[in-house]
């Protein structure tokens, strides 16, 4: 019996990712196996944690030495993470910077298995049209995470976790579940912005004792005072030299602040860009908390549909978004397909799948072109959101309105035969 209830769980967490490795080691090692990859910035953290030098973690200087030595950069990628993180790569960092590569890799699928197969419970099986929207939305995002050896599956890891605890009305675990997600914290606090107005009391206690166990960590690892600094380098790093030094670039973002850069480019000052971006970012948390309302609140019959909002919404208004960071709406997209399937194809239903694959369509125009802005991805984002919203409005009748919000309710699987009777 054992044996048989443990084939799920292989299936999601081993065999699949292991296919998938198998799939796409061959353009891994074509497309050089990282050599120009976010990786580097990890391998190389996990190699100074192993040294003396540990305390220098966020030191330019030293993290220039310790990638000079598996890469030919003459710049080096800065290390932005928590201390914390840094642990995860220590291990890593006693092979080859090509094997590393490789064996991250792979945990990586697993971590993205194990997440779906944590999320299964709460979602039904998918029709082909929900699977093959399902892939086109985490197409892009999918392999640039891989191909960039980025940690973004874990950040979905933690939102599925959350999700998971939240669903079994284990507050605390779930607040301590998100904080592990605190190695992007502008994935994070927004998110709890937009849902302040359903933040539980042990959640919040299980965030915040997360948020202290981790750096307490990082102080273990780093020493405090490098602890203490790391907002202050998170913060400098919007600054002119910041983002010369940590090469950022606000047109490859995915979201508002990349979308403000790339129209008003040499328009307006860079002063006057960051200050439209603050307050409509401002303005939309505000506007959504009412819509989010029960973001965090299982026991609302809106549970899934505020908290997909609230996800989605975090992307829109997070200061620092990278293409792989969208990773982390496959969580609301699995939760709107699943509630949605069982609808009646109607021009709601048309649009929220049509904002889902719009997702490929701009990635298939961007890749053609040749352009690497893909700040133009807020766009379809944008338009999932008024998807969302349009499920929360009637448009044809209080009737109907009322089967949509059934749709959308957390006991689905019992109304849905009586809803396709009626």
């Amino acid at each position: 019996m054992r044996a048989v209830r443990a084939k799920p769980y292989l299936h999601y967490i081993f065999s699949v990712p292991a296919l998938l490795f198998l799939t796409l080691v061959g353009p891994l090692l074509l497309f050089g196996i990282g050599t120009q990859a976010d990786f580097i910035i990890f391998y190389g953290a996990g190699r100074i944690l192993r040294g003396p030098q540990r305390a220098q973690l966020y030191e330019y200087a030293v993290e220039q030495e310790v990638q000079q030595s598996f890469t030919n950069h003459p710049e080096p990628m800065v290390f932005n993470h928590p201390a914390f993180e840094a642990l995860l790569f220590v291990p890593l960092s006693f092979f080859s910077f090509r094997a590393a590569f490789l064996i991250w890799t792979y945990f990586s699928l697993c971590v993205l298995g194990l997440s779906i197969y944590l999320l299964r419970k709460y979602i039904p099986p998918l029709g082909l049209p929900e699977r093959l929207l399902l892939l086109m939305f985490f197409l892009y995002p999918f392999l640039d995470s891989l191909l960039q050896g980025q940690d973004s599956m874990l950040i979905l890891l933690s939102y599925a976790l959350a999700v998971v605890a939240l669903k079994q009305e284990k507050q605390f675990l779930a607040g301590l579940a998100l904080s592990l997600a605190m190695i992007k914290p502008q994935l994070v606090l927004p998110f709890l912005a937009i849902s302040f107005l359903s933040v539980p009391r042990k959640f919040a206690m299980g965030f915040a004792a997360g948020c202290a166990a981790l750096a307490g960590v990082s102080a273990a690892i780093v020493g405090w005072r490098a602890t203490w600094n790391y907002p202050r380098m998170l913060l400098g790093m919007n600054t002119e030299a910041g983002r010369k030094e940590f090469h950022i670039n606000p047109f490859v973002m995915p979201n508002l602040r990349g979308f403000a850069s790339y129209a008003f480019d040499h328009r307006i000052s860079p002063s006057a860009v960051a200050a439209i971006i603050a307050l409509v970012s401002i303005a939309v948390i505000l506007i959504e908390m009412k819509a989010c309302r029960n973001a965090l609140n299982e026991a609302a019959q809106s549970f899934e549909r505020d908290l997909s909002l609230a996800l989605l919404v975090t992307l829109v208004v997070s200061f620092h978004l990278l293409l792989h960071d969208l990773c982390l709406a496959l969580v609301p997209v699995l939760l709107l397909l699943s509630r949605a399937s069982g609808a009646a194809w109607d021009a709601r239903k048309l649009f929220l799948y049509g904002s889902i694959a719009s997702f490929f369509a701009a990635g298939v125009v961007m890749t053609s072109a040749g352009s690497s802005s893909y700040s133009l991805f807020l766009i379809p984002l944008v338009s999932l959101i008024a998807a969302v919203h349009l499920y929360r409005t009637p448009w044809f009748g209080a009737a109907k309105s009322d089967a949509y919000g059934q749709i959308f309710s957390t006991d689905r699987a019992s109304r849905l035969p009586q809803m396709v009777q009626d």
